[in-house]
């Protein structure tokens, strides 16, 4: 009888160990997420920062934004770039479709906030929509968990034109 006792006693305290060990792990992941999520900010917030200082320090970016400044329009602004200046604004404009390509999957997955989403990278999301059709770059805009179709919600709400399947515009 006082071995049915034990083993009931140490079953009952063995399955609370497990529900314990279950509830740590849980609180560890939950932990885990919040500073993956910190980081991810920090990162881009070191983006940014990185991008403002190269930006800073160049010696043609400073005549870029002049002439991006001065123009009435984004198609303005392209038209009035040197081949050079062309080349390297699309560099960057190809850069900028790659990181909001990558944020939004983040934002799919989960990682990056519905706030940080709606505060600035749909803003980010604009501009880009915005220079594509004046730099005639529609193909940049594939890519996969609807991507292509949020940036074609976001180019309605601005009133943005945005490319059809075959290249053409809206």
């Amino acid at each position: 009888m006082n071995l049915d006792n034990l083993n009931k006693w140490l079953t009952l305290i063995s399955n609370l160990g497990v529900v314990i060990g279950i509830v740590l792990i849980l609180a560890q992941l939950n932990q885990n997420e919040k500073l993956m999520q910190a980081q991810m900010s920090q990162e881009r917030a070191n983006l940014a920062v990185q991008g403002s200082i190269a930006s800073m320090h160049s010696d043609y970016m400073p005549q870029i934004a002049a002439k991006r400044r001065a123009a009435n329009s984004d198609r303005e602004w392209i038209a009035e770039l040197t081949p050079i200046e062309f080349q390297r604004v699309m560099a960057q404009y190809i850069g900028q479709v790659n990181s909001l390509r990558n944020q939004f999957y983040l934002y799919k997955q989960g990682f990056l906030s519905e706030e940080v989403w709606q505060d600035s990278t749909r803003q980010q999301a604009a501009r880009l929509i915005s220079r594509a059709y004046a730099i005639g770059e529609p193909e940049r805009f594939e890519g996969g968990q609807g991507f292509r179709e949020t940036l074609r919600e976001i180019a309605s709400e601005e009133n943005l034109p945005f490319p059809n399947e075959d290249g053409t515009w809206d």
